[in-house]
């Protein structure tokens, strides 16, 4: 009689645990996994129904598309996390007016995901089939995002031997631009230099950057001597004006700055010097999505 009781403490222990084990599996990818529903899984979203459940895991951002079939009528839920009661994201009926079978295409971040595969109609068994396969989404729309691939020579063709060198640094999402340049007026003629012409100008601009603009500030470093300690160099801590870039994508941008001393403003549209590093741009962005 005990081994009947200890035997029967022990089926209603782990039976509650052996039936959620059955109802949640991992899934491969580009592989029709069979299955069937029955009244010891249940839909954890959709009141009345069975179901079962698939679990998997993106390494990237990626589109997923997921297809269920049956010859019952079927409902899709693709759900956030690695647990059967996470939050839903997407959700199908029908995959278009032609069938009752479902399917999802979605495009999500690294992570891991739950398939629910389930019914239209409460309380329908059957037999089905689910299947998960990804791929790199299309960035044609991706909003634009600052990232490392945008360190580089930049210019106008229009004021050729004028531009700005960037450089992003992600860890404290802010930007440093150096701004090659001349004075806003040419120096009389009997004025020279020792390096150099009279006429040149440098400025820096640096500051924080979110999404496609950088919002910088304005520094005008003066007082130095070539390649020499003696006299320090001093620069304004407060600034002398402001500049925003916006990036259109890797290639292209536009800066819009006010220097205060001057009392002027303007904008400058800008592009690389070169291109090499437009394949790491470009792969980033899509990384950042």
């Amino acid at each position: 009689m005990k081994k009947i009781y200890l035997s029967l403490l022990i089926f209603l222990f782990f039976l509650p645990g052996q039936v959620l084990a059955a109802c949640v599996s991992t899934i491969s990818f580009d592989t029709d996994v069979a299955g069937s529903w029955e009244p010891s899984c249940t839909s954890e979203h959709r009141s009345g129904k069975y179901a079962k459940y698939y679990t998997f895991t993106l390494s990237s951002r990626q589109t997923v598309t997921i297809d269920l079939q049956s010859s019952t009528d079927t409902f899709l839920l693709l759900l956030n996390g690695s647990d059967r009661t996470g939050t839903p994201i997407a959700g199908n009926n029908d995959r278009d007016e032609t069938t009752s079978d479902s399917q999802i295409i979605h495009t999500i971040s690294a992570g891991t995901y739950t398939i629910e595969a389930t019914t239209l109609q409460s309380e329908r068994t059957g037999d089905f089939v689910v299947s998960v396969s990804a791929s790199k989404p299309s960035c044609s729309d991706c909003p634009f995002r600052i990232n490392v691939g945008l360190n580089d020579a930049w210019y106008n063709p229009v004021t050729n031997g004028q531009g700005f060198l960037i450089t992003v640094f992600p860890d404290s999402k802010r930007m440093f631009l150096a701004w090659f340049t001349f004075d806003t007026k040419r120096p009389p003629e009997d004025v020279t230099a020792m390096l150099g012409e009279p006429g040149h100008r440098w400025l820096t601009a640096q500051g924080p950057y979110n999404g496609d603009t950088a919002n910088l500030t304005i520094f005008v470093t003066e007082g130095g001597v070539f390649d020499s300690a003696e006299p320090a160099a001093s620069i304004d801590l407060g600034g002398d004006g402001t500049m925003t870039l916006e990036f259109a994508d890797c290639n292209e941008g536009l800066a819009e700055y006010e220097i205060t001393s001057l009392g002027i403003s303007g904008e400058i549209p800008i592009q690389r010097i070169v291109t090499e590093n437009v394949p790491l741009c470009e792969i980033l962005v899509e990384q950042l999505q």
